[in-house]
């Protein structure tokens, strides 16, 4: 009868032999996967952001080979922002002062495109901004820049009162402690009801950027051809969205779950633009200096801030 020379039985040699295979196999599997997954450009998406919406009519489509693009879904942009300074993820898109924000921190991020255009309102159960007015805003965005440099000065007698957080403001409008709320859309159409929009952001500043597609500079330098893809892509969704209106409206009603009418307001009021316009650059460059102003972000080169590889608008 054959033995090992240790004096254990074969049988268990061979047990622990595969023991130890089908681990290495494993371990072997799971590291194919994580390799694989790394070399595919990852994109982020908040859900129910309008920034996003020429991606997810894209995705909705199959657009996207799934052997070069991976996505991961976030509740908020907090572990979004987290991610994408980390290397987990290679591109989102993301609101200007979360954008600024992580840039003056850390610089782990570029502005790789312009993307949503407008889509902050007002609205409230008057007709009209006055001296009757209590506006409430978040502080430290774009609806913060927006009340200090065009509406304080239109309606030097209204009220406009800053929230720090989101449940903040809307617990305050829902118990009307204030009448009227400056907020982006889609999400300000929750709290609409008998209300009505009395103000868009575009009147004092038409194609303001909202919303831009960043990526970090890792997947800048070593995904460019399948970031370069993907801005294609966008671009044809845009194209579908914004020359054939119904397109839009029955887009933003299925993935924001929007009423026809809203989605239609909605559709007439944002717009998307591929590209980095000399407007967007103006916009961010008074936008940053109006946050450094406040100490809210450190002083920081915002011309450093774009990476012009993908764009058709050079500076």
């Amino acid at each position: 009868m054959c033995s090992s020379k240790d004096g254990i039985p074969p049988q268990k040699l061979l047990s622990g032999f595969f023991k130890n295979y089908l681990f290495f196999t494993l371990i072997c599997f799971v590291c194919l996967i994580s390799c694989s997954d790394t070399k595919k450009l990852r994109i982020g998406i908040i859900d129910r952001s309008i920034g996003y919406l020429p991606i997810e009519t894209a995705f909705r489509k199959n657009l996207f080979d799934f052997e070069n693009y991976s996505f991961k879904r976030y509740k908020n942009s907090e572990k979004l922002i987290s991610d994408i300074s980390k290397n987990k993820i290679d591109v989102a898109v993301l609101s200007l002062d979360k954008i600024l924000g992580n840039y003056a921190d850390n610089k782990n991020i570029r502005i790789i495109s312009g993307l949503q255009k407008e889509g902050l309102a007002i609205i409230s159960d008057q007709k009209e901004i006055n001296e009757n007015s209590s506006v409430g805003y978040i502080s430290n965005d774009i609806t913060d820049f927006f009340v200090f440099t065009f509406l304080k000065t239109k309606h030097p007698n209204a009220k406009f009162i800053p929230f720090r957080e989101n449940t903040q403001l809307s617990r305050a409008f829902a118990k009307s402690e204030i009448n009227a709320l400056f907020y982006s859309v889609p999400h300000i159409y929750k709290f609409i009801k008998d209300k009505q929009v009395i103000y868009w952001s575009s009147e004092d500043y038409p194609l303001h950027p909202a919303s831009n597609l960043v990526a970090n500079p890792t997947a800048i330098n070593e995904k460019a051809k399948t970031i370069k893809a993907l801005l294609e892509i966008i671009e044809a969704e845009i194209i579908l969205l914004t020359e054939i209106p119904s397109n839009f409206i029955e887009a933003a009603s299925v993935i924001y779950m929007l009423s026809e009418s809203d989605a239609s307001d909605l559709a007439y009021n944002t717009d998307f633009l591929i590209g980095i316009s000399e407007t967007d650059k103006k916009f961010i460059a008074e936008f940053s200096e109006f946050l450094i102003n406040k100490e809210t972000i450190p002083i920081f080169d915002y011309t450093e801030l774009y990476d012009y590889k993908f764009t058709k608008n050079q500076p």
